[in-house]
């Protein structure tokens, strides 16, 4: 089973927001999420030495990928667990 976590309560808040901004952006955003838990390894998969030492530290992550979405917006996510 493939949870989604968010690092910060924020980030759901402003992605709730963008149902009154900007309605494409967060259905796609939505689409992304379906898809991830489809297949967690869907995205591209950033080379470790280039994860920001902040992320990695802040968040605790040894893995990154990347989602594009539509007009060069990308999503960063990262897989935990077993």
């Amino acid at each position: 089973m493939v949870l989604l976590r968010f690092a910060d309560d924020r980030i759901k808040k402003d992605i709730e927001k963008l149902k009154k901004k900007d309605l494409k952006l967060y259905n796609q955003i939505l689409n992304a999420f379906e898809n991830i838990k489809e297949d967690p390894a869907c995205g591209i998969k950033i080379p470790q030495r280039l994860i920001p030492a902040d992320w990695s530290k802040k968040f605790g992550i040894d893995n990154l990928y990347k989602y594009n979405l539509l007009n060069g917006w990308r999503l960063f996510y990262s897989l935990i667990g077993n």
